[in-house]
Protein backbone atom coordinates (compact mmCIF):
# COMPACT_ATOMS: atom_id res chain seq x y z
CA UNK A 1 0.00 0.00 0.00
CA UNK A 2 2.56 2.84 0.92
CA UNK A 3 4.63 1.71 -2.11
CA UNK A 4 1.87 1.77 -4.39
CA UNK A 5 1.47 5.55 -3.15
CA UNK A 6 5.11 6.19 -3.11
CA UNK A 7 5.35 5.44 -6.65
CA UNK A 8 2.19 7.07 -8.05
CA UNK A 9 3.17 10.32 -5.65
CA UNK A 10 6.51 9.79 -7.76
CA UNK A 11 4.76 10.61 -11.05
CA UNK A 12 2.25 12.65 -9.72
CA UNK A 13 4.76 15.50 -8.79
CA UNK A 14 7.26 15.04 -12.26
CA UNK A 15 9.33 18.25 -11.06
CA UNK A 16 9.44 17.47 -7.21
CA UNK A 17 10.47 14.60 -7.86
CA UNK A 18 12.92 15.09 -10.68
CA UNK A 19 14.86 18.29 -8.22
CA UNK A 20 14.98 15.66 -5.36
CA UNK A 21 16.62 12.77 -7.65
CA UNK A 22 19.17 16.25 -8.94
CA UNK A 23 19.98 17.08 -5.29
CA UNK A 24 21.01 13.29 -4.58
CA UNK A 25 22.98 12.76 -7.37
CA UNK A 26 24.55 16.25 -6.68
CA UNK A 27 25.52 15.22 -2.74
CA UNK A 28 26.51 11.64 -3.86
CA UNK A 29 29.02 13.16 -7.17
CA UNK A 30 30.22 15.58 -4.23
CA UNK A 31 30.88 12.37 -1.81
CA UNK A 32 33.02 10.56 -4.48
CA UNK A 33 34.67 14.00 -5.61
CA UNK A 34 36.05 14.54 -1.96
CA UNK A 35 37.02 10.44 -1.39
CA UNK A 36 38.60 10.66 -4.62
CA UNK A 37 40.69 13.56 -4.02
CA UNK A 38 42.12 12.23 -0.83
CA UNK A 39 42.90 9.30 -2.31
CA UNK A 40 45.03 11.25 -5.13
CA UNK A 41 46.94 13.03 -2.64
CA UNK A 42 47.80 10.10 -0.72
CA UNK A 43 48.83 7.91 -4.02
CA UNK A 44 50.88 11.10 -5.30
CA UNK A 45 52.73 11.64 -1.64
CA UNK A 46 53.68 7.87 -1.80
CA UNK A 47 55.57 8.88 -5.09
CA UNK A 48 57.04 11.35 -4.18
CA UNK A 49 58.25 9.75 -0.81
CA UNK A 50 59.75 6.69 -2.82
CA UNK A 51 62.82 9.09 -4.54
CA UNK A 52 63.62 9.50 -0.87
CA UNK A 53 63.99 5.82 -0.18
CA UNK A 54 67.52 5.38 1.49
CA UNK A 55 68.31 9.11 0.84
CA UNK A 56 69.54 12.27 2.82
CA UNK A 57 67.79 15.46 1.95
CA UNK A 58 70.46 18.49 3.04
CA UNK A 59 69.11 22.27 3.40
CA UNK A 60 70.77 25.45 5.55
CA UNK A 61 68.33 25.52 8.58
CA UNK A 62 65.98 28.32 7.93
CA UNK A 63 64.37 30.43 10.67
CA UNK A 64 60.56 29.21 11.30
CA UNK A 65 61.35 25.73 9.91
CA UNK A 66 60.47 24.32 13.50
CA UNK A 67 61.47 20.66 12.26
CA UNK A 68 60.07 20.40 9.09
CA UNK A 69 61.15 20.20 5.43
CA UNK A 70 61.22 22.77 2.55
CA UNK A 71 62.07 20.54 -0.58
CA UNK A 72 62.56 23.54 -3.05
CA UNK A 73 64.73 24.98 -0.16
CA UNK A 74 63.87 28.68 -0.91
CA UNK A 75 66.11 30.79 0.88
CA UNK A 76 68.84 27.95 1.62
CA UNK A 77 72.12 28.33 0.02
CA UNK A 78 75.19 25.90 0.60
CA UNK A 79 78.68 26.31 -0.47
CA UNK A 80 79.71 23.43 -3.22
CA UNK A 81 82.84 22.80 -0.91
CA UNK A 82 80.64 22.48 1.84
CA UNK A 83 78.40 20.01 -0.57
CA UNK A 84 81.34 18.12 -1.85
CA UNK A 85 82.25 17.34 2.03
CA UNK A 86 78.70 15.80 2.69
CA UNK A 87 79.39 13.25 -0.33
CA UNK A 88 82.68 12.26 1.01
CA UNK A 89 80.78 10.97 4.31
CA UNK A 90 81.17 7.32 5.47
CA UNK A 91 78.50 5.25 4.15
CA UNK A 92 77.28 7.90 0.91
CA UNK A 93 77.46 6.54 -2.22
CA UNK A 94 78.67 9.51 -4.31
CA UNK A 95 77.59 8.16 -7.74
CA UNK A 96 73.84 8.31 -6.62
CA UNK A 97 74.63 11.64 -4.97
CA UNK A 98 74.47 15.40 -5.66
CA UNK A 99 74.20 18.91 -4.65
CA UNK A 100 70.73 20.54 -6.13
CA UNK A 101 69.98 24.12 -7.03
CA UNK A 102 66.39 24.50 -7.05
CA UNK A 103 65.15 27.84 -8.99
CA UNK A 104 60.97 28.65 -8.99
CA UNK A 105 59.39 28.96 -12.44
CA UNK A 106 55.86 28.96 -11.83
CA UNK A 107 54.15 29.00 -8.64
CA UNK A 108 51.20 26.39 -7.74
CA UNK A 109 47.78 27.27 -7.37
CA UNK A 110 47.51 25.70 -4.35
CA UNK A 111 48.51 27.07 -1.42
CA UNK A 112 51.84 25.39 0.66
CA UNK A 113 52.24 23.31 -2.68
CA UNK A 114 56.01 22.72 -4.58
CA UNK A 115 55.98 25.31 -7.28
CA UNK A 116 54.08 24.36 -10.30
CA UNK A 117 57.48 24.06 -12.82
CA UNK A 118 60.53 24.06 -10.63
CA UNK A 119 64.41 23.96 -11.72
CA UNK A 120 66.67 21.42 -10.62
CA UNK A 121 70.41 21.49 -11.28
CA UNK A 122 72.61 19.23 -10.54
CA UNK A 123 75.65 17.29 -11.21
CA UNK A 124 75.54 15.57 -15.13
CA UNK A 125 75.62 11.69 -15.14
CA UNK A 126 73.85 11.93 -11.44
CA UNK A 127 70.19 11.70 -13.16
CA UNK A 128 69.02 9.11 -11.28
CA UNK A 129 69.61 10.69 -7.86
CA UNK A 130 66.15 12.24 -8.61
CA UNK A 131 64.87 10.13 -11.15
CA UNK A 132 65.33 6.70 -9.41
CA UNK A 133 62.59 4.23 -11.15
CA UNK A 134 61.36 7.12 -13.36
CA UNK A 135 60.24 6.23 -16.95
CA UNK A 136 60.99 8.33 -20.05
CA UNK A 137 58.05 8.97 -22.43
CA UNK A 138 60.11 10.43 -24.75
CA UNK A 139 64.44 11.09 -25.56
CA UNK A 140 66.87 9.73 -22.57
CA UNK A 141 67.08 10.94 -19.45
CA UNK A 142 70.40 12.04 -19.57
CA UNK A 143 72.10 15.08 -19.50
CA UNK A 144 74.32 15.08 -22.01
CA UNK A 145 75.04 18.82 -22.86
CA UNK A 146 76.21 21.97 -21.21
CA UNK A 147 72.47 23.09 -22.66
CA UNK A 148 70.36 19.92 -22.24
CA UNK A 149 67.45 19.83 -19.94
CA UNK A 150 65.25 17.11 -18.74
CA UNK A 151 61.48 17.52 -18.61
CA UNK A 152 58.30 16.55 -16.36
CA UNK A 153 55.20 16.15 -18.24
CA UNK A 154 53.42 19.31 -16.91
CA UNK A 155 56.59 21.44 -17.62
CA UNK A 156 56.73 19.97 -21.07
CA UNK A 157 53.55 21.78 -21.30
CA UNK A 158 54.31 24.59 -19.57
CA UNK A 159 57.11 25.43 -22.27
CA UNK A 160 55.14 24.38 -25.57
CA UNK A 161 54.74 27.68 -27.53
CA UNK A 162 53.00 26.79 -30.94
CA UNK A 163 49.75 27.17 -29.54
CA UNK A 164 49.05 23.25 -30.87
CA UNK A 165 48.65 22.78 -26.86
CA UNK A 166 50.71 19.84 -27.15
CA UNK A 167 53.73 19.61 -24.69
CA UNK A 168 57.40 19.19 -26.56
CA UNK A 169 59.14 16.31 -27.22
CA UNK A 170 62.67 14.88 -26.89
CA UNK A 171 64.72 16.60 -29.97
CA UNK A 172 62.73 20.13 -29.60
CA UNK A 173 64.13 23.32 -27.88
CA UNK A 174 63.10 25.59 -25.73
CA UNK A 175 64.34 29.29 -24.06
CA UNK A 176 64.49 29.09 -20.82
CA UNK A 177 66.12 33.36 -19.27
CA UNK A 178 66.85 33.78 -22.97
CA UNK A 179 69.13 30.51 -23.94
CA UNK A 180 68.01 28.16 -26.08
CA UNK A 181 68.62 24.45 -24.31
CA UNK A 182 67.79 21.24 -25.98
CA UNK A 183 64.94 18.73 -24.55
CA UNK A 184 67.38 15.38 -24.07
CA UNK A 185 64.26 13.70 -22.56
CA UNK A 186 60.63 13.86 -21.22
CA UNK A 187 59.27 12.34 -18.37
CA UNK A 188 55.90 9.94 -17.98
CA UNK A 189 53.36 11.35 -16.12
CA UNK A 190 54.60 10.95 -12.36
CA UNK A 191 54.70 12.65 -8.83
CA UNK A 192 53.71 16.34 -8.82
CA UNK A 193 57.29 16.19 -7.20
CA UNK A 194 58.98 15.44 -10.83
CA UNK A 195 55.91 16.31 -13.13
CA UNK A 196 57.25 20.05 -13.04
CA UNK A 197 60.74 19.28 -12.66
CA UNK A 198 63.45 21.25 -15.07
CA UNK A 199 66.16 19.21 -14.49
CA UNK A 200 69.67 20.64 -16.26
CA UNK A 201 73.35 20.36 -15.63
CA UNK A 202 74.49 21.90 -11.66
CA UNK A 203 77.11 24.63 -13.38
CA UNK A 204 74.31 25.66 -16.47
CA UNK A 205 71.57 26.25 -13.70
CA UNK A 206 74.46 28.35 -11.52
CA UNK A 207 75.40 30.44 -14.21
CA UNK A 208 72.07 31.08 -15.38
CA UNK A 209 70.65 32.48 -12.36
CA UNK A 210 73.92 33.93 -11.12
CA UNK A 211 74.38 31.33 -7.95
CA UNK A 212 77.98 31.41 -8.17
CA UNK A 213 79.45 28.15 -6.46
CA UNK A 214 76.78 27.93 -4.45
CA UNK A 215 73.58 25.64 -3.94
CA UNK A 216 69.91 25.29 -2.33
CA UNK A 217 69.94 21.65 -0.88
CA UNK A 218 72.66 18.21 -1.23
CA UNK A 219 71.09 14.51 -1.45
CA UNK A 220 72.81 11.99 -0.39
CA UNK A 221 72.11 8.02 -1.38
CA UNK A 222 73.29 5.37 1.40
CA UNK A 223 75.20 2.76 -0.12
CA UNK A 224 73.01 0.92 2.12
CA UNK A 225 69.03 2.36 2.74
CA UNK A 226 70.12 1.16 6.31
CA UNK A 227 72.74 3.40 6.79
CA UNK A 228 70.46 6.43 6.04
CA UNK A 229 69.51 7.92 9.78
CA UNK A 230 73.15 6.97 10.43
CA UNK A 231 74.34 9.44 7.68
CA UNK A 232 71.91 11.90 9.08
CA UNK A 233 73.71 11.91 12.50
CA UNK A 234 76.74 12.11 11.06
CA UNK A 235 76.02 15.47 8.77
CA UNK A 236 74.17 17.11 12.25
CA UNK A 237 77.34 16.22 14.11
CA UNK A 238 79.76 18.13 12.10
CA UNK A 239 77.44 20.69 10.84
CA UNK A 240 75.07 22.04 13.43
CA UNK A 241 73.39 24.92 11.00
CA UNK A 242 72.19 22.06 8.55
CA UNK A 243 69.01 20.54 8.58
CA UNK A 244 69.04 16.58 7.54
CA UNK A 245 65.68 14.93 6.50
CA UNK A 246 65.43 11.14 5.68
CA UNK A 247 62.10 9.32 4.35
CA UNK A 248 60.72 8.68 7.95
CA UNK A 249 60.68 12.66 8.04
CA UNK A 250 59.14 13.15 5.02
CA UNK A 251 56.97 10.51 6.10
CA UNK A 252 55.66 12.05 9.59
CA UNK A 253 55.60 15.20 8.14
CA UNK A 254 53.20 14.59 5.61
CA UNK A 255 51.67 12.41 7.94
CA UNK A 256 50.64 15.70 9.49
CA UNK A 257 49.67 17.56 6.52
CA UNK A 258 47.09 14.32 5.66
CA UNK A 259 45.90 14.48 9.02
CA UNK A 260 44.20 17.90 8.54
CA UNK A 261 43.34 17.18 4.68
CA UNK A 262 41.37 14.22 5.81
CA UNK A 263 39.95 15.25 9.08
CA UNK A 264 38.91 18.63 6.78
CA UNK A 265 37.25 16.22 3.62
CA UNK A 266 35.28 13.90 5.89
CA UNK A 267 33.93 16.83 7.75
CA UNK A 268 32.57 17.59 4.08
CA UNK A 269 31.41 14.40 3.71
CA UNK A 270 29.76 13.75 6.33
CA UNK A 271 27.93 17.14 5.55
CA UNK A 272 27.03 16.18 2.37
CA UNK A 273 24.99 12.42 3.90
CA UNK A 274 23.61 14.76 6.87
CA UNK A 275 21.72 16.97 3.62
CA UNK A 276 21.31 14.10 1.55
CA UNK A 277 19.21 12.29 4.29
CA UNK A 278 17.56 15.57 5.76
CA UNK A 279 16.50 15.84 1.63
CA UNK A 280 15.08 12.63 1.48
CA UNK A 281 13.24 12.82 4.88
CA UNK A 282 11.51 16.02 4.14
CA UNK A 283 10.61 14.76 0.51
CA UNK A 284 9.05 11.31 1.86
CA UNK A 285 7.39 13.72 5.08
CA UNK A 286 5.86 16.01 2.64
CA UNK A 287 4.67 12.78 0.31
CA UNK A 288 3.18 11.25 3.72
CA UNK A 289 1.41 14.33 4.30
CA UNK A 290 -0.15 14.85 1.17
CA UNK A 291 -1.73 11.08 0.89
CA UNK A 292 -2.74 10.97 4.77
CA UNK A 293 -6.10 10.75 3.73
CA UNK A 294 -5.32 7.68 1.53
CA UNK A 295 -3.27 6.15 4.03
CA UNK A 296 -5.78 6.47 6.32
Amino acid sequence: MLWDLAIKNLFRRKLRSLLTILGIMIAVQLYLLMSGVVTFYRDDTRQQLNVFAGKVFIQEKMEGMMGSVDFSASGSNLKNETAQELMGLEGVNPSASSPVLFVSLARSSVPYEPPSVLLMGLLPGHEQTLLSGAEAASGRLVLAQPNSVILGLKAAGHFQTDGSGHPVKAGQTIQIEGETFQVAGVLKADAQLLNGAVIMPLQTAQRLYERGSTVSAVILAAAEPAQANAIKSRVESRHPDLYASTQEDFTKNIQTIMTGLQTFFQAINVTVLIVAAVLITIVMVVAVMEQWREIG
